[in-house]
């Protein structure tokens, strides 16, 4: 199950294949900016997260001005339920 899928991922950033990815520039520009540059973080900042949506969870957002961004996506998808890790 869940494990296996750890293991598998961790196997393959071992050797190099995958990579984590993580938007760390400072001010809301910046971290679109960054977005836009990596083709799945557009698509999913673009596509997925703007899709209407009962629920949405979102993992490691600090609410702060800095991700603006993520709001304005919100903005368009209005979920009913939203879920938050900080």
């Amino acid at each position: 199950g869940a494990q296996r899928l750890i293991n598998a991922i961790e196997r393959r950033w071992k050797i190099g294949e995958v990579s984590p990815l993580f938007v760390s520039e400072g001010t809301t520009a910046r971290k679109l900016n960054a977005i836009r540059r990596n083709g799945y973080l557009n698509h999913v900042y673009t596509k997925e997260l703007t899709k209407d949506r009962e629920s949405l969870v979102l993992y490691g957002w600090s609410m702060s001005e800095q991700d603006n961004h993520i709001l304005q996506a919100l903005a368009k998808s209005r979920p009913k339920r939203v879920a938050l890790s900080v």
